[in-house]
C-alpha cells in the first residue's frame, strides 16, 4: 500500500512514473514503477531542493559521517562521492546553490 500511495504523492507534484509490471501480493500491494533519472530530478525540482541542499551542506560540514557511512557500504566507494566539489559550490554560491550544480546535473 505504502509503494501505491507514494506514487500517488509523486503523481499530485506531477512526477509521473511508468507502470513497467502488474502489481503483486507481497506483504501487500506492490507495483514496479519507472522514471528516467533526469526526469525525476526535474520534476521534484522545487519540492527537493531545499532539502538537497540542506543533507549535502551537512556532509560539507562533517564529512566523518559519510565517509563512515561509504566506507561501510560495499556498493559505494569513496572515489564515487565528490565532496570536494560540493563544499566548493557551497563556498561558492552559498546556501542557495543551484541544486543542478550540486548533483552535477545540467536540468536546464
Amino acid at each position: 500500500m505504502f509503494q501505491n500511495d507514494l506514487y500517488g504523492l509523486l503523481k499530485r507534484r506531477r512526477t509521473n512514473f511508468q507502470k513497467i509490471d502488474p502489481s503483486i501480493n507481497m506483504l501487500g500491494e506492490r507495483t514496479p514503477y519507472f522514471i528516467e533519472r533526469r526526469k525525476l530530478l526535474a520534476d521534484t525540482r522545487g519540492m527537493a531542493d531545499q532539502g538537497t541542499r540542506h543533507y549535502l551542506k551537512a556532509f560539507c560540514e562533517n564529512p566523518g559521517k559519510l565517509w563512515a557511512f561509504v566506507d561501510g557500504n560495499p556498493y559505494l566507494d569513496r572515489s564515487d562521492i565528490r565532496l570536494e566539489y560540493l563544499c566548493e559550490i557551497f563556498e561558492k554560491y552559498g546556501d542557495d546553490a543551484d541544486v543542478s550544480l550540486l548533483i552535477g546535473e545540467d536540468m536546464g
